[in-house]
């Protein structure tokens, strides 16, 4: 039996409306897509292990993201699925859930870079200053791809 293009498009559409393609919380799908920046300021706070949990979840909730439950994520929820994105996103098997708090994930190895050029050559001040920088101004550039092999 062949199905048009638009029919299919309608039940692709119909499908996500319903049930959604994605057995992903829209907590988790959100803290995928932002994953770099979400672990920049984490790091910035002292690590996941230093964040206000309680704090974060609130803010991710008034921003109308939930659980899986469909309801605003809890302080533990939002620290679980942190860690959960933080293992995908490493390639690394998920944390088990005796983890109390997940450990971020290591940059991948930086490639010289001439000084000066801006690149993972600069001293780890300059960078960070670099960084602050641009934060304050707005001007975060997207971070590149990062090919995993």
């Amino acid at each position: 039996m062949s199905v048009g293009k638009g029919s299919t498009d309608r039940v692709l559409s119909e499908l996500e409306r319903r049930a959604g393609l994605s057995r992903r919380s829209p907590l988790f799908l959100w803290m995928r897509e932002h994953y770099a920046e979400m672990a920049e300021r984490l790091a910035a706070a002292g690590g996941p292990r230093s964040v206000n949990w309680t704090a974060v979840a609130e803010v991710l909730g008034e921003g109308g993201l939930t659980g899986a439950d469909g309801k605003a994520p809890s302080a533990d929820v939002a620290r679980k699925t942190w860690a959960k994105v933080v293992a995908m996103m490493s390639g690394r098997p998920k944390a088990s859930p005796s983890v109390s708090s997940p450990v971020a994930p290591s940059p991948p190895a930086a490639q010289a870079a001439p000084p000066g050029s801006g690149g993972p050559g600069m001293s780890v001040e300059a960078q960070l200053e670099r960084a602050r920088a641009r934060l304050g101004s707005g001007t975060v550039p997207i971070p590149r791809k990062v090919e995993r092999g």
